[in-house]
C-alpha cells in the first residue's frame, strides 16, 4: 500500500480512535474465500523510518505502541514527496540468515487498515501468502 492511500484509510477511520495503539497482524484466506486473522500475529507498532522508497513501521513485541494520531502525525510529517512510496512493516529485530553474519530486516507490504472496535485498537494488515 503507498503512503498516501494509509493515510487516507487512517483520516477516514480514526475519529474516536486517537489514542488508541496501532498493531500489526496477518491475515490469511481460507478455504471457503473469507480473510481470518492468524492467531499470535499482532505486534505493536513503535515507530515510522524511511529506508530508500520504502515507509517501514517498525515494531515487536517489546516496543510502546504509537497512537492512531501519533501514526497520523508521523506518516503526514514526511515529505510530499513521499506519497508514492510503498509502507511495509518491519519487525526491530534483524535476522540472521545462512549464519554468515549477515543481519537483515524482513520488510512485509501492508495491505489494509482498520479498527478493532472490540480490542480498542487500530490495525495494519499484512496479507498471507500461505
Amino acid at each position: 500500500m503507498k503512503l498516501q492511500r494509509l493515510v487516507e484509510i487512517i483520516r477516514q477511520d480514526h475519529s474516536g480512535a486517537e489514542e488508541w495503539p496501532v498493531l500489526v497482524s496477518t491475515f490469511k484466506e481460507n478455504a471457503m474465500g473469507e480473510w481470518q486473522e492468524l492467531d499470535g500475529t499482532r505486534q505493536p507498532i513503535g515507530s515510522v523510518f524511511v529506508a530508500g522508497d520504502d515507509v517501514l513501521l517498525i515494531g515487536n513485541d517489546d516496543c510502546v505502541p504509537l497512537s492512531v494520531a501519533n501514526l497520523e502525525q508521523e506518516l503526514t510529517g514526511l515529505p510530499s514527496n513521499h506519497a508514492e512510496f510503498l509502507v511495509e512493516y518491519c519487525g526491530d529485530t534483524p535476522i540472521e540468515i545462512d549464519g554468515d553474519g549477515g543481519l537483515f530486516h524482513i520488510d512485509v507490504p501492508i495491505d489494509g487498515a482498520g479498527r478493532d472496535e472490540k480490542s480498542k485498537c487500530y490495525l495494519v494488515i499484512c496479507l498471507s501468502a500461505e
